[in-house]
C-alpha cells in the first residue's frame, strides 16, 4: 500500500521524520541479497511538521503545520550530505498521526467496481472532503467476483473487508517540497504502520501485535499473517517516560533520558516506581486491542514485537510477557539484512528506532505492487 510508485530499484533511502529526530537508511539490493549501506540520524526537536489527531479535522487551522518546510528539508540536506549517503532516491514514510485508518465491509462484487464503492464507503467515514484527501485501499479478507475464462460464468465472490487510508493532500505536498529542497527522488510516501509491518513481520504467520512506542505517541497493531488489521494510536509516549522522570526525580530532561535508557523499570527502582503507571496504561490499550480482535474474529495474539525508542526501555520486555502472558520480543528490523559484522550490537540497540526508515527503504527496493 503506497501513494506513489514508480520502476524497481536497486538501492534506496528511507527517511523517517520524527518528533524528536531525523532518521535516513541506506538499502541496496543485489539480487535476492539486501544490505545496508548507510545509515544516520540528527535532531530535529521542535519542528512540527505533521497534522496531529487534533487538527486533523481542521484544516484551514493556522497551526496545522507550526513549521517551514526549510527546517526540515535543510537538516535532510545536512545528514546526506555529511554522512554521505549515495541514493537520491528516497521513501518517505508518514507518521499515524497524520493519518486516517478505518475498516468496513463491502458486498461481494467485481474487482473493478470496488474502487467507487471505496469512495462512496470512505465519504461516510473521513472528516474531511474527499477532494482534500489522497486515498488509499486494500482487501483485508475476501474474494472479489471474476471470471476464470472469456466465456466462463462469473464466480461468485465473497463479502469484502477493505481497509481505508488516507492522508490530507497538504500533508502530501509538504513531503513532496521537503524532498525537492533536499535535492531527493520521492519515490512513494507510505503511513509509517506500513513500513514497520514490512521491515518486521516478514513471514512471521499467525495474529502479531506491533507496539511501536514512539517520541510523541503509541501505535498498537494487529498484523495476521503479514497483512494489517487494524491500528490504533494514542499519547502515552517515550518522551512521556522522560517528562514523568524528569517531574518526579527534580532532574534535566537529558538526564532523566539517561536514566529511563539504562534503568527503566528495573525491579526495587525509584524509576519502576514512576513509570509504571504509564506503562500500565499501555498495557490497558493492548489488552483491549487484542480482546477486540479476540472476539471478533475468535483468534489470539501469539506474538507481541516492542518497536520504536522506547521499546529499549529495561526490563518492559520481560514486564510485557509478564503481564499479557503473551511471548514478547525486541524489533529488529536488520535481521535479513546484510550489516558489517562490527555494526552488529550497534544495530541491535538501534534496531527498534529505525523500523520506520528500513521499511521504507525496503519499499524502495520492492517491484510495482
Amino acid at each position: 500500500m503506497s501513494l506513489f510508485a514508480k520502476k524497481k530499484i536497486k538501492n534506496c533511502l528511507g527517511v523517517d521524520i520524527g518528533t524528536t529526530s531525523l532518521k535516513i537508511v541506506e538499502l541496496s539490493q543485489s539480487k535476492e541479497i539486501r544490505r545496508l549501506e548507510n545509515y544516520g540520524e540528527i535532531p530535529v526537536e521542535g519542528i512540527e511538521l505533521n497534522a496531529s489527531k487534533d487538527n486533523f479535522e481542521s484544516k484551514k487551522d493556522s497551526s496545522f503545520f507550526s513549521s517551514t518546510t526549510k527546517q526540515i528539508s535543510k537538516a535532510i540536506s545536512v545528514l546526506t550530505q555529511e554522512a554521505n549517503f549515495g541514493s537520491k532516491k528516497a521513501v518517505f514514510s508518514i507518521p499515524d498521526f497524520s493519518t486516517f485508518f478505518t475498516s468496513f465491509d463491502l458486498p461481494p462484487m467485481k474487482e473493478k467496481e470496488i474502487p467507487e464503492a471505496v469512495k462512496f464507503q470512505a465519504a461516510k467515514y473521513i472528516p474531511l472532503p474527499l477532494s482534500e484527501m489522497k486515498i488509499d485501499w486494500a482487501i483485508i479478507e475476501g474474494i472479489p467476483c471474476k471470471k476464470k475464462g472469456l466465456f466462463s460464468k462469473e464466480i461468485s465472490g465473497t463479502k469484502l473487508n477493505i481497509l481505508l487510508v488516507t492522508v490530507p493532500n497538504d500533508v502530501i505536498f509538504k513531503y513532496q517540497e521537503i524532498a525537492k529542497m533536499a535535492g531527493l527522488e520521492l519515490l512513494f510516501l507510505e503511513a509509517e504502520v506500513f513500513s514497520l509491518v514490512r521491515s518486521l513481520i516478514r513471514n512471521n504467520k499467525g495474529v502479531i501485535l506491533l507496539v511501536d512506542i514512539g517520541g510523541r505517541s503509541t501505535t498498537c497493531s494487529v498484523i495476521e499473517n503479514g497483512i494489517l488489521q487494524s491500528s490504533h494510536s494514542f499519547d502515552i509516549s517515550g518522551n512521556e517516560f522522560t517528562y514523568a522522570l524528569s517531574r518526579s526525580l527534580n532532574v534535566d530532561y537529558n538526564e532523566a533520558e539517561r536514566l529511563k535508557r539504562e534503568i527503566g523499570i528495573r525491579k526495587g527502582t525509584k524509576e519502576e516506581e514512576i513509570l509504571y503507571p504509564l506503562i500500565g496504561l499501555i498495557l490497558r490499550e493492548i489488552k483491549k486491542l487484542s480482546s477486540q480482535f479476540s472476539q471478533s474474529e475468535g483468534k489470539k495474539v501469539s506474538k507481541i514485537i516492542l518497536a520504536g525508542g522506547g521499546a529499549l526501555t529495561p526490563n518492559l520486555e520481560e514486564y510485557f510477557s509478564e503481564q499479557l502472558g503473551i511471548k514478547t520480543i525486541i524489533a529488529d528490523p536488520f535481521l535479513d539484512i546484510v550489516c558489517p559484522p562490527s555494526l552488529s550490537e550497534i544495530l541491535k540497540k538501534m534496531g527498534p528506532s529505525y523500523s520506520i526508515a528500513v521499511g521504507s527503504a525496503l519499499k524502495g527496493l520492492e517491484s510495482i505492487v
